[in-house]
């Protein structure tokens, strides 16, 4: 101690551990940018938070482990900013960190704050605006778009847990459900309309709708349900177009007399989807139609004529067969229709969307909505409405009597909602899509970018092509009954300037994260003090041995 006391008192050495002291403080700052970016490279994110929201667990590595396929997480905004905001921090470092462990998840960013067009490949429709907190998960063209505020847990507007790790392998889950990736297929065998790229007797007029297709991710392919035992189990979407023979109750074939319809219904209630076109004055078909009126659906035997609200740039369409449509409002009536097409039905001023030669659509029964088991209930609502002038005629031209002043449906959904036993949010879909014309996925509407018709396919297709498998509770979720419902709850605050708690369904007081008390001392020890502590005493320690050589 003597030694470093007669040591201290030379004015030489008290200048030369000056400037050594200033020259290291220097360094440090000019390295720290360069530690930080190596930092982020090798995704060293220390966890210093009591919930471990920067920890990927190893439930969540073992759970996504047998990936075959590769997926890419984009994020919308460039890493320093989505690390120094709250809501996108822990997703961006779960992502980050699972990526080191897993060869087939991939990241990047796709920075739309200085480029709004960069994420544009996975818009639902071309005037969605990109937002720098979304996430997407996309394989092979197929994409999921979520935004980071659906990975926090909300009670009463407040943010009470996270949930990354659950909705992260639910969505990668999803998008990699089938090897070979989702197949959408056109029922052939009964006179259809389809398209699929060199095979026989492809329609071209529908080759837009197969691109469309292509471009979401969807293998496209034929299918004659009068030739197989079930319907693939990579079918996510079944399309019947222009179908102008009828399917039998039972086809007597090599596979037990099973019929069309038994085949579609069980494909159905794996949580699928079908589209359905019809043109108007088509061949009834009371087989197909009456499986479609269980789900609700129906189709007029007419074409509905609407002369002020219809195309007319030629002679035939100055007839009103070009319906302009109307798409669904955001009401409790039409909320199926409306969720479906929102993004175009909430523009100030939509596009057209045509449909020519269309045939109405109604409900079959009395309720939009009825229950036909535990748990499970169907809803029907209209996607596109035709305009107020619009009116009916048969096929000999005849004018006739509407039963009511609601607008004519040219195009409406059903949907089976089934919620699985000691299950409180977790539904399962099955969708049925029905439109009353081919035309409307023809080229010569799909593919005028001055149409509507292209962003409402792609919207629709979208919503029902989507195959979802739900992760484990282990990761958490939404199921009341679990051990980890609703994620990891929060512990303390740091995410508001207000203090919020909350109970969890078991009694534990929880509220917003942010560091252990402990943790943060020690944090602020090794960032700000422990550097004038270190860098002092290092000087003199190289002082020291210059002295003694």
């Amino acid at each position: 101690m003597e030694r470093i006391k007669n040591l201290w008192h030379k004015k030489s050495v008290r200048r030369l551990l000056l400037i050594l002291t200033v020259l290291l403080f220097v360094c440090l700052i000019a390295v720290q940018p360069l530690l930080s970016y190596g930092m982020q490279q090798a995704a060293i994110f220390p966890d210093l938070t009591e919930e471990g929201l920067y920890t990927v667990s190893d439930a969540l590595v073992k759970t996504l482990e047998n990936l075959s396929r590769d997926i890419t997480i984009t994020f919308c905004a460039a890493p320093d900013y989505l690390l120094g905001n709250t809501e996108t921090r822990a997703p961006y470092i779960a992502c980050k960190k699972l990526a080191k462990k897993n060869p087939h998840i991939k990241l990047e960013i796709r920075d739309v704050m200085t480029d709004p067009s960069a994420a544009d490949a996975f818009k639902n429709i071309t005037t969605t605006e990109n937002y720098w907190n979304d996430i997407i998960f996309s394989v092979d063209g197929e994409f999921r778009r979520v935004s980071a505020l659906s990975f926090w847990g909300e009670e009463e507007d407040e943010i009470v847990s996270y949930n990354g790790e659950y909705r992260i392998a639910t969505e990668i889950l999803s998008l990699t459900a089938f090897e070979g990736g989702s197949y959408a297929y056109f029922a052939v065998g009964h006179g259809e309309r389809f398209y699929v790229d060199g095979v026989e007797g492809s329609d071209n007029e529908l080759s837009a709708f197969y691109e469309l297709m292509r471009e979401l991710g969807l293998k496209v392919a034929t299918l004659n349900l009068d030739e197989i035992d079930e319907v693939p189990e990579n079918c996510a979407l079944l399309i019947f177009c222009g179908t102008k023979t009828d399917y039998d109750d039972a086809v007597d074939t090599d596979f037990g007399n099973r019929s069309a319809i038994s085949k579609i219904d069980e494909y159905l209630e794996r949580d699928r989807s079908m589209m359905v076109f019809r043109d108007a004055y088509g061949t009834p078909l009371p087989v197909f139609d009456g499986y479609l009126e269980e789900w609700g659906l129906g189709f007029g035997e007419n074409c509905i004529i609407a002369p002020e609200t219809s195309l007319a740039s030629t002679d035939a369409e100055k007839k009103g067969t070009h319906l302009i449509a109307t798409y669904a409002p955001a009401e409790e009536s039409t909320a199926l229709g409306y969720g479906m097409i929102a993004g175009l039905s909430d523009m100030t001023i939509p596009p057209k969307t045509v449909l020519p030669n269309c045939a109405s659509l109604y409900m079959t029964r009395i309720n939009s909505q009825i229950g036909i088991g535990e748990n499970t209930s169907r809803t029907v609502s209209g996607v596109f409405f035709a305009g107020e002038d619009a009116y009916a005629v048969d096929k000999n031209g005849f004018k006739l009597q509407k039963e009511d002043d609601s607008y004519y449906w040219l195009a409406a959904a059903a949907a089976e909602m089934y919620l699985p036993s000691g299950n409180d949010n977790t539904y399962f879909f099955s969708y049925v899509f029905a439109a009353g014309t081919t035309a409307l996925v023809e080229n010569a509407y799909l593919a005028d970018s001055a149409l509507g018709n292209r962003d409402a396919m792609r919207s629709v297709l979208r919503t029902i092509s989507r195959v979802d498998i739900f992760a484990d509770s282990e990761l958490g979720g939404f199921d009341l009954n679990s051990d980890k419902y609703g994620g990891q709850f929060l512990v303390d605050t740091d995410l508001s300037e207000e203090e919020y708690s909350f109970f969890t369904p078991g009694g534990k007081l929880v509220k917003y994260p942010g560091l252990k008390p402990a943790a943060r001392v020690l944090w602020v020890l090794v960032i700000a003090i422990l550097p004038l502590v270190v860098l002092p005493l290092a000087g003199i320690f190289v002082c020291q041995r210059r002295k003694n050589k």
